[in-house]
């Protein structure tokens, strides 16, 4: 039998996270948070300088609801993409370091559930921006 090649998994690791954000963006039931309307508000205002709030975050929002409208699907789909980037890079990088598959499934399985990291990414924020910054930083040596 042909061991499990470990991008598969990790692939898959990263899937998992991506579906249980997906779950809470369809079945949640949670209307925009408040911050999330202030943001969309400040997409109409386009600005590189604010003084709450960096500007890349705003551009990036303003083109996602350009061509995809301002649902809260929408908004919020790309904090869920951008979280399952940041465990695809984490297992990854537990790889590079010579963890197995068990450290691996440990790195997706910690991070998924940390629960700054599900809060910070539920919703639009800023914050789901550093983590995935902060991740890729990581990327040099793929």
């Amino acid at each position: 039998m042909k061991p499990l090649n470990k991008n598969y998994f990790i692939l898959a690791l990263a899937s998992v996270t991506f579906l249980i954000h997906l779950y809470g963006i369809l079945f949640g039931g949670f209307s925009y948070f408040r911050d999330e309307l202030y943001y969309l508000e400040s997409t109409r205002h386009l600005d590189f300088g604010y003084v709450d709030h960096p500007p890349l975050s705003i551009w990036l929002l303003w083109l996602i609801t350009s061509i995809f409208g301002d649902s809260v699907a929408v908004i919020r789909m790309v904090p869920a993409l951008l979280s399952s980037v940041v465990v695809f890079i984490s297992c990854k990088t537990a790889e590079k370091i010579g963890g197995g598959s068990f450290a691996v499934f440990l790195t997706a399985l910690s991070i998924t559930f940390m629960p700054i990291f599900m809060g910070m990414n539920t919703v639009y924020s800023m914050n789901f921006i550093d983590y995935f910054l902060l991740g890729t930083s990581n990327l040099s040596g793929y």
